[in-house]
């Protein structure tokens, strides 16, 4: 078969701290937009719905931790005219990370909660992961599970990516390589958001999949692509990579303007508080502002390392990154505690639910 990913061939493809102190964050993100409908909070209509519901930001930022993580490694073999990995390797190794934790999951949440398939295709669709291509099946017993469909869809492109891109670039220049591969993650982003424009005006019954699958979702993922080809494609020493390690060095302000954007798409732009979709340029606005949020919280981590911030010691400390590793645990097993909390969670819950934040009935 094709090419996958390389072996390192680049000189910055090592390890990134702090990425896996962003994944943490982004996987609470997640837990709390939940807890948010299941306690009927995300409608109030008060200040802190309008966040909650906006804190299904954490998928984008996991979807532009993939496109940097998995991207970069083809980048540098393309730039540097590398050996790639064998695309078995590269998709067995993707299967053995998310397909066992999350079988496991799936049948027990299965077997000891309420929740089961529609049908029998529900379920083949659902452990295999491409039930997002099924608008009756695209929600199953595991409702965040649709993330990880969309990245199985990512993992499986990536063979194809490095197939076109090694002979499209082969006789280029580093430049002129480097600039081809910028080329390549725009027209990925442009197409995306062209896709999501399409289903989004056609508004048929397939729309509330289609808007999950990898096509309209790509531009996330080309935002890590990016800083990918930029990360390996600009080397100590260059110019631009000195201005690009200067531009990044105050995280904090980065962080900050993240803030900035996250209370605008959540109290200023009139976007539905549920699942419910907005009117389509809404919704392209709300996603090019999502984007926007998962760059101002990577490129710091991704450039500027060398300069001391408080962002960064946070995101780099012990207890964070621990939580990072473990961080697809807590995304597979959330939802169960939320919506099924059990012994001795469920005295918790219950008092929780007597509270005021989930009395709200209307």
């Amino acid at each position: 078969m094709g090419a996958a990913t390389s072996a390192p061939g680049s000189a910055d493809v090592g390890r990134v701290r702090g990425l896996d102190g962003l994944r943490a964050i982004a996987a609470f993100a997640i837990v709390f937009h939940h807890v948010g409908f299941q306690s009927a909070a995300t409608y109030r209509q008060d200040f802190w719905g309008g966040y909650l519901g906006r804190l299904d930001i954490g998928v984008p930022v996991f979807f532009a931790l993939s496109g940097f993580l998995l991207f970069r490694p083809i980048a540098a073999s393309v730039l540097d005219d590398t050996p790639v990995r064998p695309a078995l390797d590269h998709v067995w190794r993707r299967a053995l990370r998310i397909y066992p934790a999350f079988w496991v999951a799936l049948t027990l949440i299965v077997l000891l909660t309420s929740e089961g398939f529609v049908d029998l295709t529900g379920g083949v669709t659902t452990y295999l992961l491409v039930h997002i291509h099924w608008p009756t099946h695209s929600i199953g017993p595991m409702p965040q599970a649709w993330s990880l469909a969309t990245e199985i869809s990512f993992y499986a492109a990536l063979p194809l990516m490095a197939r076109f891109l090694r002979p499209w670039l082969r006789d280029r220049d580093r430049a002129g390589r480097r600039n081809g591969l910028f080329v390549f993650v725009a027209v990925c982003a442009l197409v995306s958001v062209f896709f999501r424009i399409w289903v989004l005006t056609l508004d048929t019954r397939w729309t509330s999949s289609q808007v999950l699958w990898l096509p309209g979702t790509l531009d996330y993922f080309a935002i890590g692509m990016g800083l990918a080809v930029a990360r390996v494609g600009f080397t100590q020493g260059d110019s631009i990579r000195g201005r690009l390690e200067r531009w990044a060095g105050p995280a904090g302000a980065w962080w900050v303007a993240a803030a900035v954007l996250f209370h605008i798409v959540s109290q200023q732009m009139g976007l539905a508080l549920g699942v419910e979709t907005a009117s389509w340029s809404r919704e392209i606005a709300r996603q090019a502002v999502y984007g926007a949020i998962g760059f101002c919280l990577l490129f710091p981590l991704v450039f500027g390392a060398a300069q001391r911030s408080m962002v960064r010691t946070v995101v780099r400390s012990g207890p964070l990154e621990w939580l990072g590793t473990i961080s697809y645990s807590i995304y597979l097993w959330h939802m169960v505690f939320v919506v099924h909390p059990v012994e001795p969670l469920a005295d918790l819950f219950g008092a929780v639910r007597e509270s005021s934040l989930w009395d709200y009935a209307g």
